[in-house]
């Protein structure tokens, strides 16, 4: 059977398909409630002023303190094989060195930068150069460390790496 429906009738169905959909989207999201509403400006200004501001150095100190005490942990637990302590110290310099270098970069490029796509272009090159640095350092490794320990190199990195959401949070 063929039931052809008045157009009120087809947009009051299709509008309870759009609500049942939200409903349901609601449901995955886990946002029900009430709809996005754009701030004022004068809201958008209040909302600023509660936020701390960060400073872009705070995770470079928490990964500087950090890594030293990975480095002075090795050097107390092996006291007698200084080779490990300076593997953890060179692990913790493949990663600081280059984030400071990115962070200086990125410091002085927002001074400069005139227009968001360039600070963006700015921001995809200087972690390209930040990256290669790091490749960099990690395979002169064996050549600047004699008797390199890879296992302590790489507590090292990870403590570095992972410090930084220090700084974050």
């Amino acid at each position: 059977m063929n039931k052809t429906l008045s157009g009120s009738q087809d947009r009051e169905v299709g509008e309870a398909q759009v609500q049942g959909s939200r409903s349901a989207q609601d449901q995955v999201d886990g946002d029900v409630g009430e709809e996005f509403k754009p701030m004022s400006a004068e809201e958008a200004a209040q909302w600023r002023q509660r936020q701390r501001p960060m400073s872009v150095y705070q995770p470079l100190m928490w990964q500087l303190v950090l890594g030293s005490l990975a480095v002075m942990v090795a050097l107390v637990w092996f006291s007698d094989r200084t080779a490990i302590a300076k593997s953890t110290l060179y692990g913790v310099a493949a990663v600081w060195v280059p984030a400071w270098v990115f962070v200086r970069a990125l410091k002085r490029q927002q001074r400069r930068a005139r227009h968001s796509m360039e600070a963006l272009a700015s921001l995809m090159l200087w972690e390209g150069i930040k990256i290669v640095l790091t490749i960099a350092l990690l395979l002169a490794a064996p050549k600047v460390v004699k008797d390199l320990s890879w296992l302590a190199l790489l507590i090292g990195f990870v403590v570095t790496v992972k410090a930084a959401w220090l700084g974050w949070w």
